[in-house]
């Protein structure tokens, strides 16, 4: 079947993605195929970006979904609104759906009575915390079972998907990027004016959640303090469990070494990173975890969560940089002491950390993977 036009259907255009898409724009346009985004909201409560729609050089559109909020506001549902009548207006002959979302349970459904294809693009991972209910795990087989193709964020992910009923030959590996460009032209640009040397630098970046469970980076902090004080935690991102950092930062006597910065736009990143020695991300779960890109990017070495999804892809351990349970405090702030004390060391993991995203993680790389699964034949 000859394809003229694919539609991708996702919640919201968050500042990662854009660039991605235009990606996949440009590699499909030379192959005289059109796509078109869907959005179903231009943002949600918990989302601090500025949306800006020059960036876009696709097109796209939004539906105008309503959307509810569960918990601490991390779990958001949008309700794809008028999503059926825009697929059926819009004539594609494919369409990527992000997620098992209501988007993909509307198109399982339409898929009984029609022939219109649905790739499902997913990062969701088997976890030992996840609350994977029968009920959960039956409506995903559901939707994977009528699936034309897959299209997964790492291994991890694509695990996943191979355990809920998909064929692995039809899963393709499109790994979770960012613009890997960006990060490490503008810190390698900034980075010169720096001066090396204390206070060293340590940065985390990410939303101050339980999911993330941040207090565990303090505690690293708080112990490196015992045996030095030449460095300074930058803390970067907001959430609601920002207060409560904020008064066990002081009440731990870690005023002077930690920084909150706040939530920073993309744009404001590379100065923080630029400056930094060691990237710490500490979650609790996540399926993948972006900001390990844009660290590794902008070479630096990075101590990672083993319960982040990206772990096992970016990270080799030793190389460029380690895998390491937060639980263990000690072992992560020896760790983190380590590599003050041999910058030079931490320093070539950096290097070593940027080459390894530019030659496998790149923007380019992963949309010639994703054009590949949309374009591949059944």
């Amino acid at each position: 079947m000859a394809i003229r036009k694919i539609l991708i259907v996702t919640n919201i255009p968050t500042p990662y993605r854009i660039p991605l898409f235009n990606e996949v724009y440009r590699q499909l346009k030379v192959r005289g195929i059109e796509l078109k985004v869907l959005f179903g909201a231009e943002g949600y409560a918990r989302r601090k970006f500025r949306f800006q729609a020059e960036q876009c050089q696709f097109p796209f559109a939004f539906l105008g979904s309503s959307s509810v909020a569960f918990g601490d506001s991390e779990k958001t549902m949008f309700s794809y609104g008028g999503i059926m009548k825009a697929i059926r207006a819009e004539k594609a002959d494919r369409v990527v759906v992000s997620g098992f979302s209501l988007a993909t349970m509307r198109l399982w459904w339409r898929s009984w009575w029609t022939r219109q294809e649905y790739i499902i693009w997913s990062g969701a991972i088997a976890h030992p915390g996840r609350n994977d209910s029968f009920l959960r795990r039956l409506q995903r087989r559901l939707v994977v079972s009528r699936a034309s193709g897959f299209l997964a964020y790492g291994t991890l992910a694509k695990d996943y998907l191979i355990g809920l009923g998909a064929r692995p030959d039809r899963v393709g590996l499109a790994f979770n990027t960012v613009d890997t460009t960006f990060f490490s032209e503008e810190t390698e640009g900034l980075r010169k004016s720096l001066t090396a040397g204390p206070p060293f630098h340590l940065t985390y970046v990410g939303y101050l959640s339980a999911r993330k469970n941040v207090v565990r980076v303090l505690e690293v902090v708080k112990k490196l303090k015992e045996s030095r004080t030449d460095f300074v935690l930058d803390l970067v991102g907001d959430g609601d469990q920002r207060e409560e950092l904020e008064n066990w930062a002081k009440n731990n006597g870690l005023e002077t070494c930690v920084v909150f910065h706040g939530y920073k736009q993309k744009e404001n990143l590379p100065a923080i990173l630029a400056r930094s020695s060691v990237f710490l991300f500490q979650t609790d779960f996540d399926i993948w975890g972006l900001v390990l890109n844009e660290a590794m990017a902008a070479g630096l070495p990075v101590i990672c969560s083993p319960h982040a999804g990206a772990a096992p892809d970016l990270v080799v351990e030793g190389e460029t940089g380690f895998i390491m349970d937060y639980a263990d405090t000690i072992g992560v702030a020896n760790r983190v002491s380590q590599l003050l004390d041999y910058p030079e060391q931490a320093r070539q993991m950096g290097i070593r950390a940027a080459d390894r995203i530019r030659q496998r993680f790149s923007l380019t790389d992963s949309a010639r993977a994703y054009v590949e699964t949309l374009l591949a034949e059944g």
